[in-house]
């Protein structure tokens, strides 16, 4: 497990992150071990299908927060036409898009997610989250490769951020970051397009397949992946714990 150093400031107490496996073995060790560490809330994500993982940590006291779902795409039999929104072009990220971007992860995901889901947290807290993330995309090569933005008349209304990850071997992928589509610019087919765009970047830059994280009552979304060829292949779940 790793202290998430961003969430420790924000908070103001200790946080930790791991993806669970830790908790396979040793369970309450490493539970107590963390607590002597000054630990005060441990978010772990773990394999929706290991039940018994799962049902051993909830005894520990840990809590569902979400459930997400992996979709990739091998970027083999990209689809060559979607319903296209002719008022909505697609081009690259400028500088000038920030406060724009910014502005529309905040509104996009007020009260979404694992972290709103954890009532001990502070809302306006949880709230910077998104909106520090949007930035950082924008800014940091860290965070993200490739914003693809969608503009209507030029202005933003839709934006999603890549992240490029390389496994070895020779293979190398892309993973969908912050997104969000402008709420007032919901229902016009406006994600798809950028999904689609994704997919392109991904096939020209040369890699292997593109993959996104997707809440799994985000149903508009997980629609749109469907609709673009991306295959579900790993079930995921957020879980948060207090150690107090």
């Amino acid at each position: 497990m790793e202290e998430s150093k961003i969430d420790t400031a924000r908070f103001g107490f200790k946080v930790g992150k791991t993806d669970g496996e830790i908790f396979q073995s040793d369970r309450l060790k490493h539970f107590y071990e963390f607590k002597k560490q000054g630990y005060k809330l441990i978010i772990a994500r773990v394999n929706m299908k290991d039940i018994e993982l799962v049902n051993s940590m909830e005894e520990m006291g840990f809590r569902i927060k979400d459930a997400q779902i992996t979709y990739k795409h091998n970027l083999l039999n990209l689809k060559d036409s979607i319903d296209f929104n002719p008022l909505v072009n697609i081009r690259e990220f400028k500088e000038t898009d920030i406060p724009n971007l910014v502005q529309m992860a905040k509104e996009s995901f007020n009260n979404y997610g694992h972290y709103f889901n954890n009532n001990r947290l502070d809302k306006q807290k949880c709230l910077e989250i998104y909106g520090d993330w949007a930035h950082q995309s924008c800014t940091d090569r860290n965070v993200a490769d490739k914003i693809i933005v969608a503009c209507e008349n030029d202005i933003p209304v839709g934006y999603l951020s890549f992240k490029i990850y390389d496994m070895g071997f020779g293979k190398k992928y892309s993973a969908g970051g912050m997104g969000a589509v402008d709420p007032n610019q919901r229902g016009k087919n406006i994600f798809p397009q950028i999904l689609k765009s994704g997919l392109d970047w991904s096939f020209n830059t040369g890699l292997d397949w593109c993959e996104h994280n997707v809440i799994v009552d985000n149903f508009p979304v997980n629609r749109s992946m469907n609709k673009l060829g991306f295959k579900p292949f790993n079930p995921l779940i957020t879980m948060h714990c207090w150690l107090d």
